[in-house]
């Protein structure tokens, strides 16, 4: 009889994530934040004192990595674990979009326009505040 599935691909996670998914979560965020600062696999691989190769399966999302291993390449990249694990790689799609579209209108605004939007943002966090004020808008 053959082997069967993997039990380790059949274990949720945080989400709702199997392992595999996990991988490759990790592995999009490694990745992405060891190209946008321009490194290679053997450049990072030294910082984080990892072997290239361990460091290669870990992007290609064929190893998890521990926890002392996602310190290492954090700290190989020059950035704590939350942000490797969370960051903007974090976001979802929509979360992403949303974000970078606030992150543009705010660039065009003036320091005391954006002290204002600020203001009224705090002021807005509670969900009645907010629905009142979409039933006011009549949006």
């Amino acid at each position: 009889m053959g082997p069967g599935p993997d039990p380790t691909n059949s274990i949720t996670y945080s989400k709702g994530m199997t392992e595999r998914e996990l991988r490759t979560m990790i592995a999009q965020r490694v990745r992405g934040r060891r190209k946008r600062q321009g490194l290679t696999i053997a450049q990072l691989a030294e910082r984080s004192d990892l072997n290239d190769d361990y460091l290669g399966r870990i992007e290609h999302g064929s190893k998890m990595p521990s926890l002392p291993v996602l310190l290492k390449v954090a700290s190989g990249l020059g950035i704590g674990l939350e942000e490797l694990l969370r960051g903007a790689e974090g976001l979802d799609e929509a979360e992403d979009t949303t974000s970078k579209k606030l992150q543009a209108f705010v660039r065009g605004l003036t320091k005391a326009q954006r002290a204002d939007a600020l203001g009224i943002l705090t002021k807005l966090r509670s969900s009645e505040r907010l629905h009142a004020l979409r039933v006011a808008l009549g949006a």
